[in-house]
């Protein structure tokens, strides 16, 4: 019983994985779970084969917990309900799972697939999602949720949309679906951490090569900051403007290029824009240097008064100094003459 465990799970201060499946806790011991979950710091959880419908999903979803990152519900009879409340919550942002099991659904097709990839888009959290027991018709149907999973990782419609993509989905697994090379390509630049911000916009621009005509494979190894003006200089050939014409997949690259300073679209800023940049800031430089080197004449002024009053001083205390060895010798003279006096 559920009401047995919690009271225990309660008393501890973080649990990695709670493994519930095949206990039948239906929606009640769900909703219970769904309470206690507030207090308990449990970061996977797995709920396969629980007889849970879309209202035990709903509790689950809804609990308030901090710290739940990793969620299996496949095998249960949460129906296409189960499948909208989860897309609802993923695009309201209401949860941050960063991975998902689910799947073995009545009913559970490729379109409710679809409909959860596509309620990721706007998700930054999502990591990697598992789809078990799909119902795939024919291969339509599989082009379809990799379509959607494209859109979601490197949609090419524009470039803007390509620069919004969710780059931090790493993996979409099912036993029925395998994801084409474009995807899987794309999966392996999101699990790539140690990649700079300029190698990753290199390999999104390769990724828009997968969707198009025009081989940018030779203009990978430029610095991101000339592939402008590469772009520019190709699309003024009749060739490359045809190419254009015809796939209408490069459209988003001549806005990316036209709107190379728009921070919304574009990561880096032009080389233009970073001159002018760089050129205020030597102003600034400048400035500072000038006032600077005017800091200095000044010290060098006061090190040389600094140096005059010192060598007076000096000259000062020596004059001092041979005034009172005369006195010295001054006094040891009339001092000798008053013994000699003495004496006769």
């Amino acid at each position: 019983e559920i009401e047995v465990i919690v009271p225990f799970l309660e008393c501890s201060a973080r649990i990695d994985l709670l493994d519930l499946r095949k206990n039948r806790i239906g929606n009640e011991g769900a909703q219970i779970l769904a309470e206690a979950l507030d207090k308990i710091h449990v970061k996977s959880l797995i709920l396969s084969d629980n007889g849970i419908t879309s209202d035990g999903m709903s509790h689950i979803l809804s609990s308030n917990s901090p710290t739940l990152t990793c969620l299996h519900v496949d095998r249960n009879e949460i129906g296409n309900d189960g499948i909208v409340i989860l897309a609802q919550l993923f695009r309201q942002g209401s949860i941050a799972l960063e991975e998902l099991k689910i799947g073995r659904l009545n009913g559970f097709s490729v379109t409710w697939a679809k409909l959860l990839l596509e309620s990721l888009h706007s998700n930054e959290s999502m990591n990697e999602l598992e789809i078990v027991g799909l119902k795939v018709a024919d291969l339509p149907s599989l082009e379809l949720l990799d379509n959607a999973a494209k859109k979601l990782v490197c949609d090419t419609s524009s470039f803007d949309a390509f620069c919004k993509s969710n780059h931090i989905f790493q993996g979409l697994v099912s036993r029925e679906y395998k994801p084409s090379q474009t995807l899987k390509y794309a999966f392996r630049i999101n699990t790539i951490s140690d990649f700079s911000i300029n190698d990753r916009l290199r390999c999104k621009l390769r990724s828009i090569y997968f969707h198009t005509n025009f081989d940018v494979e030779p203009f990978l190894s430029i610095k991101i900051s000339i592939m402008p003006h590469v772009l520019g200089i190709l699309s003024r050939s009749d060739e490359f403007i045809t190419n254009v014409n015809e796939e209408g997949n490069l459209n988003g690259i001549y806005r990316f290029i036209r709107n190379w300073n728009v921070p919304d679209l574009c990561v880096f800023p032009s080389p233009e824009l970073k001159i002018k940049t760089l050129e205020a800031e030597n102003a600034k430089l400048l400035c500072s240097l000038n006032k600077l080197e005017g800091e200095v004449s000044r010290l060098q002024i006061l090190q040389r008064e600094s140096n005059q009053k010192i060598k007076q001083l000096k000259m000062e205390n020596q004059r001092l100094l041979e005034e009172n060895e005369e006195h010295r010798v001054r006094k040891g003279d009339k001092s000798i003459k008053r013994s000699n006096v003495n004496t006769v």
